[in-house]
């Protein structure tokens, strides 16, 4: 349950505590392809785009049961329950089919709803960081090459254009959760480093006499598309263009290439620990927690 108080910490914490497997699976150019994807089929205002993938999130995070998921995309969508279901079902084969030991309620979900399993079933995706022991009995008939432990959690300090120039697919990755709107451009766009970097370019054109960090701060919360950002996202791309704008070094995973996000969003979830920790009274309040019956959404808000 999520209560009203520091609301976007305990989101940011719900979803540091998926496995990775599942963040990556969020965070993916593909999963965003299939929101546009399922609006598209069911004439879904684009407006309602960033709905849609709200409450995706929130059934990932597990805010509410699963066999919630029509009601919910009713109550956000503004849409009748037959079309809400026919979404749901798609949903469910699309996104959750494939993390299913994440949310093992996935197949009775799709059953439910009238839907046809595949067969056979895609493989669910596992967190890459387990590792499957060698039977008690059995011996490799020579000993491994030795890897370094961890070697998926190597990292590599670089700049943004530094990296994306070493690999393309680090302009392509994904940042944030919600589709943006580029200059000049009626359609919505996957939230992308290359497109959320053409975003500030222009926006930046249009101050030619500010310095470059007021310019960024402006951008970071008064442009239209950062406007509506969490915390931790807003902190991620403000990382992200002060490294364009001033050559600074983030990290990067030697094994994919790609950018951390995660790492860089716990950094701002232990600033705000801290910052929380500071501004303690020395009489502590209720400890009880204020709860009611709102969802919250993946920027803090809550909604009905």
């Amino acid at each position: 349950m999520i209560t009203q108080e520091n609301k976007d910490e305990q989101i940011q914490k719900l979803y540091n505590d998926l496995p990775i497997y599942v963040q990556e699976m969020m965070s993916s150019i593909e999963s965003a392809e299939i929101n546009l994807s399922i609006a598209e089929k069911y004439n879904l205002n684009e407006k309602k785009i960033p709905l849609l993938a709200r409450v995706i999130g929130h059934a990932i995070l597990k805010i509410f049961p699963l066999d919630e998921l029509p009601k919910k995309l009713v109550d956000f969508l503004a849409i009748d329950y037959e079309t809400a279901k026919n979404i749901a079902l798609d949903i469910a084969l699309r996104h959750f089919l494939p993390i299913r030991n994440h949310l093992p309620e996935t197949i009775n979900l799709i059953t439910s709803l009238g839907g046809q399993l595949p067969d056979p079933l895609p493989p669910a995706l596992e967190d890459k960081t387990t590792v499957t022991a060698p039977a008690a009995d059995s011996a490799p008939a020579s000993a491994p090459t030795p890897t370094p432990p961890n070697d998926q959690e190597i990292i590599v300090k670089k700049d943004i254009m530094t990296a994306i120039s070493q690999r393309e697919e680090v302009a392509n990755q994904n940042i944030t959760l919600q589709a943006i709107r580029l200059p000049d451009s009626d359609t919505l766009h996957l939230p992308s480093i290359k497109n959320w970097l053409t975003d500030y370019k222009k926006y930046k054109s249009s101050l030619p006499n500010d310095t470059i960090t007021l310019v960024r701060i402006k951008y970071l919360h008064e442009s239209p598309n950062a406007k509506p950002l969490s915390e931790a996202e807003r902190f991620v791309l403000g990382k992200v263009l002060k490294s364009y704008d001033e050559n600074t070094a983030l990290p990067f995973s030697q094994k994919t290439g790609l950018l951390m996000i995660n790492m860089l969003a716990g950094e701002k979830t232990n600033q705000l620990t801290a910052d929380n920790q500071a501004n303690k009274p020395l009489t502590p309040p209720n400890p009880t927690p204020r709860i009611d019956g709102n969802i919250v959404d993946l920027k803090g808000n809550s909604n009905h």
